[in-house]
């Protein structure tokens, strides 16, 4: 009976000191959770890495060899025509260049006028394409430096090799550059990118003034079919290139038509 009434005690102490805990503090459901420092919604972790996706955007057009000037646009769209050149050619004037070109060619007002001081929309069974007289104050690094960019931008046909040539005309040098392959497209700030072109053919030409002075360069890129048929007039134009007569004015060019809409 004694070691009965002992363990009944027992029990009851246990139940007594039980009765008499405090619960624990619920915390009220509009309490803000204390932290330390500013909260972040995702927690400790960065969802994004280290990398800022705010950040500078990388530069499309880092690593080019080749001033963002020296881009042909697209032609406005013009349809595929056969043309038959008649051989009749004018004096063009262009910032103290005089050349010889083809009666059919238009010239228009250039998109850029700081470094393209022309360009001639021309017609072909190709639609249209386009030269584009620039020049470079200091110029862009002589006929090598133009060539190695010209060679980058054509990925040459089949059994098609480049043709380069150094000579001296009217008192100008130059080196001209003739290819028939695959132009790789080009884009600057600005201006619509014009996509590459599977069978083009590309003329060019960097002119120097033997006493000295800035630069042209011709560029003229496009679809094959058209390029081909004034390819005896690109050598003709390049032939007859001179320095422009002194006093000789320019004549003010059509305005270049607006883009569709």
């Amino acid at each position: 009976m004694h070691r009965l009434g002992l363990v009944l005690a027992l029990a009851c102490s246990s139940i007594l000191l039980g009765c008499s805990s405090e619960p624990a503090p619920t915390p009220k459901p509009n309490a803000p959770a204390k932290t330390e420092g500013p909260a972040m919604a995702h927690g400790d972790a960065n969802p994004h890495g280290d990398a800022n996706p705010h950040g500078q955007p990388s530069n499309p057009h880092a690593g080019l060899d080749m001033p963002t000037a020296d881009v042909v646009l697209p032609v406005p769209a013009g349809p595929p025509r056969d043309v038959t050149p008649t051989g009749v050619t004018r004096t063009e004037l262009v910032d103290g260049l005089a050349l010889q070109v083809p009666e059919e060619w238009t010239r228009e007002e250039p998109s850029n006028t700081s470094m393209r001081k022309a360009e001639f929309v021309l017609p072909g069974p190709g639609g249209d394409v386009r030269l584009v007289v620039y020049r470079f104050a200091g110029g862009v690094g002589g006929f090598t430096a133009n060539i190695e960019r010209w060679k980058g931008q054509m990925t040459p046909a089949a059994g098609v090799e480049a043709t380069i040539a150094e000579r001296e005309v009217g008192g100008l040098k130059l080196a001209s550059f003739d290819v028939a392959g695959k132009f790789a497209g080009q884009s600057m700030p600005g201006a619509p990118p014009q996509p590459s072109i599977d069978d083009a053919r590309l003329f060019a030409a960097a002119i120097e003034p033997v006493g000295g002075g800035d630069p042209w360069t011709l560029k003229l890129v496009g679809a094959k079919p058209t390029v081909d048929v004034w390819a005896s007039a690109w050598e003709t134009m390049v032939g007859s290139l001179a320095p422009a007569p002194a006093g000789a004015a320019e004549p003010a060019p059509a305005p270049a038509p607006a883009p569709a809409p």
